[in-house]
Parts: structure tokens; C-alpha cells; sequence
């Protein structure tokens, strides 16, 4: 259950708040449990990726194509 005050910020304020959560998060890797499932695609991806490195696409172009034209 998400508290009161929280469902009470804004846009821009909830998404300051996931991002320091995600951050805080982040510095405790060690406590950060997979699934055998999520262990096997990041595997899968992994193995993909050393494969297939010059199939990546670059953040920027990614973002360019999610965006509509203008």
C-alpha cells in the first residue's frame, strides 16, 4: 500500500522519489534476489550480447524512435 502522502505529490516529485529509492536500491546489490527464471534471461541476454556485440542499438537512437515526430 503506497502512503497517503505519497499518492499526494506530484508527477515531477514521485519521480524524484523513484529515482532515489532506485539509487538506494542500487547500493545494496547484494540484497537484490533473481528468480531462476530472471537468472536464465540475463544469461540468455548476456550470451546474446557477447555473440552479437555490434547488434546493440545506442541509448539515443532508442529514445529518438519512442518519441514521436514533431
Amino acid at each position: 500500500m503506497i502512503p497517503k502522502k505519497i499518492l499526494q505529490l506530484s508527477i515531477p516529485e514521485k519521480l524524484q522519489l523513484a529515482e532515489e529509492l532506485w539509487n538506494d536500491i542500487a547500493l545494496h546489490p547484494n540484497e537484490i534476489h533473481l528468480s531462476p527464471e530472471q537468472e536464465i534471461e540475463l544469461d540468455r541476454r548476456l550470451e546474446f550480447h557477447q555473440n552479437n556485440p555490434k547488434a546493440d542499438i545506442p541509448w539515443e537512437e532508442v529514445k529518438s524512435k519512442l518519441r514521436p515526430a514533431t
